[in-house]
């Protein structure tokens, strides 16, 4: 079977960084209707968008960072809102999201794994975290001395940076939530404690434990290329 013609997975495996963040920050309007969203649900609808956003982001090719707005039928969800309680305050990320999410087709980028740990893991729900936007910002700042003092500029220490910056963009109340559960589904474990061990291993110049991480690391990415190709 040519590539033109090969059927393609009706979901795109995809992974998404995205920020809620306080009722406050949006407009009086807008704050009805993202209330009105926890109650009313949308799921389906919101899905349904950032499905075709995965897909965008698929055929337009894949960046370190890339945002997910755009989408072609982004108007028939244009007053749906994702909402979260956390701490008894209701934050928000409107869909489509424009600039408060990132989306990765086939991909669960190191960059983003290394901004959760075990203990933000949503219950009953492996490769879906919720982290306090300020957390996420000391351990991407914290990752990024690591990898300079370690191994200098480049690779996996720019994608830090790109993504330690655009997190600085948002309220310091906010919540940020990585959702890579259908990458997850694919395969053994998302990575996570891989990539803070070889950050530790890192920190104490254990090259052994390193490799290891890496390979472990690596091993899931070449499984997902595997997939992306033979799907």
């Amino acid at each position: 079977m040519s590539d033109v013609t090969r059927p393609l997975p009706v979901v795109v495996p995809a992974s998404w960084l995205r920020v809620y963040e306080p009722l406050s920050v949006f407009g009086p309007a807008e704050q009805a209707r993202w209330a009105a969203c926890e109650r009313d649900g949308e799921t389906d609808r919101i899905d349904q968008v950032e499905r075709a956003l995965a897909w965008r982001q698929l055929v337009a090719g894949a960046r370190p960072v890339a945002d997910a707005r755009g989408a072609a039928d982004a108007g028939r969800v244009a007053v749906a809102a994702r909402v979260l309680r956390r701490d008894g305050v209701l934050v928000a990320c409107p869909v489509p999201p424009g600039d408060r999410a990132l989306v990765r087709a086939w991909r669960l980028p190191v960059a983003w794994l290394a901004l959760v740990q075990e203990a933000d893991r949503v219950v009953g729900q492996p490769g879906r975290y919720v982290v306090p936007i300020r957390l996420c910002r000391d351990r991407a700042a914290q990752t990024l001395r690591t990898l300079l003092g370690a191994l200098g500029e480049g690779g996996i220490a720019d994608r830090v940076a790109e993504t330690a910056q655009w997190l600085e963009g948002f309220d310091p109340r906010s919540w940020v939530e990585l959702d890579a559960r259908s990458v997850v589904a694919l395969l053994d474990g998302d990575g996570a404690q891989d990539v803070r061990m070889g950050l530790e291993a890192l920190e104490d110049g254990d090259a052994t434990a390193v490799a290891a991480a890496y390979r472990r690391i690596r091993g899931r990415s070449q499984r997902l290329d595997d997939l992306s190709i033979s799907s």
